[in-house]
């Protein structure tokens, strides 16, 4: 009630939570590689591993594309956006480096 009765313990998501290992790759599987994989290379981009997830994330396409920026392919492709804590998580992820953590 303190914090404005917020619920954000129950929805799944955590901001803080950003390593690729726990957060990044599974959310990848679940939400890209339908489409983004080495056998349908939607756009030409392959989010299967994380060489493709970080060449993705250090052109800027990957954050475009999911935070539906101006000028980029809005993804999931005729899906709904994605979380804006889910959106988060890949950014703090992004500018931390991308690293393989």
């Amino acid at each position: 009630i303190n914090q404005g009765a917020k619920n954000n313990s129950c929805n799944g998501c955590n901001e803080t939570e950003f390593t690729y290992a726990k957060t990044i790759q599974p959310m990848m599987a679940n939400k890209c590689q339908g489409c983004h994989n080495a056998n349908s290379l939607g756009g030409g981009i392959d989010l299967s591993n994380y060489t493709g997830i970080k060449s993705a994330a250090l052109s800027g396409t990957l954050y475009g594309s999911i935070s539906w920026a101006s000028g980029f392919s809005p993804m999931p492709k005729g899906g709904s956006k994605m979380s804006d804590c889910e959106i988060q998580q890949v950014k703090k992820w992004v500018d931390a480096g991308a690293l393989n953590n």
